[in-house]
């Protein structure tokens, strides 16, 4: 069973921000994402996972990442359309 995350905190470049659900994780991601990478930790500093852009690098928890995943990857698909016209996932 995942660990329960009531608070986590997102940074990128020069941002901090207090995120307290799966949805606020997915949309920090794909915002801030597309300028480069993101990390998000807990309020003691556990690392939870990184990103290449807005695509996961490094998850330390991978129940979560499941959870994640459902929301995250409409949300990038998304952003794949509005920037190169179609979803890399359409193409295979």
């Amino acid at each position: 069973m995942s660990k329960e995350y009531p608070v986590l905190i997102g940074h990128s470049s020069g941002v901090s921000k207090k995120l307290y659900d799966l949805e606020q994780v997915a949309d920090f991601i794909c915002e801030y994402g597309v300028y480069g990478e993101v990390s998000v930790e807990s309020p003691s500093g556990s690392l939870l996972l990184t990103t290449y852009g807005i695509y996961l690098d490094r998850v330390t928890d991978m129940e979560y990442r499941e959870k994640l995943l459902e929301i995250l990857v409409p949300k990038q698909q998304a952003l794949e359309k509005a920037e190169f016209g179609f979803a890399f996932g359409d193409i295979i």
